[in-house]
């Protein structure tokens, strides 16, 4: 491999839920199903993030600004986040991380668990994974084909399908021992925990990381 991309949330780092928490702070008891709600439709596209808050009757410049004060309490690394960040700055492997989500909340997730690279965000490039226009530019920022590029996510239809779709390799990070979906491509790799990667990228496939059941 000569370049790596990350998916961020339940990859290299958990926010453990972040903004519903600092909507609920606002808002207090009662609110979570609009919430939930709000946030979701967000997340699948139908809403952008101000029009998904502004659904709360949250303003949306101001939850923005305080769900990224709140940040460093929330958000931690998964499990062996900073040993495989480590290692791959001494192996010199150029790195990258490509997040749906909002500016800067992602990027300053990213700097919270200690990564030091370009950061691409859905709401930034104007494209959400798994969309092939996404990892293209996740492409264009590494600098190097895409068959030389591994791109490591927990989600197999936005990290797995559109790495795949773009002629990636994708790995799926399993750490919850889930099912993979029949009827998605299988990835290139299965690991169950991150030093699963760095071995994948020191030596064979064979030794490192077995494909999905």
């Amino acid at each position: 491999m000569d370049a790596i991309g990350f998916d961020f949330d339940h990859t290299l780092g958990v926010d453990r839920r972040l903004e519903r928490s600092v909507a609920l702070q606002l808002l207090g008891p009662g609110h979570e199903q609009a919430v939930d709600l709000a946030l979701a439709s967000y997340r699948y596209g139908a809403r952008s993030f101000d029009e998904a808050i502004a659904l709360t009757g949250l303003d949306p410049r101001s939850f923005r600004t305080l769900v990224v004060e709140q940040a460093p309490k929330f958000v931690t690394p998964l499990a062996g986040t900073p040993e495989l960040l480590l290692g791959l700055r001494r192996l010199g492997i150029p790195m990258a991380i490509l997040s749906n989500g909002w500016s800067p909340l992602q990027e300053t997730k990213a700097a919270l668990v200690g990564f030091e690279g370009p950061v691409l965000v859905s709401d930034d490039i104007g494209v959400r994974k798994p969309r092939l226009a996404a990892f293209l530019q996740l492409q264009r920022a590494l600098g190097v084909a895409a068959e030389r590029i591994l791109y490591v996510g927990d989600d197999p239809v936005s990290d797995m399908l559109g790495a795949l779709s773009a002629r990636m390799q994708a790995m799926w990070l399993d750490a919850e021992g889930r099912s993979y979906p029949q009827d998605v491509a299988a990835p290139t790799a299965r690991v169950v925990e991150l030093q699963g990667v760095l071995a994948f990228v020191q030596g064979p496939l064979s030794q490192t990381a077995n494909p999905p059941a």
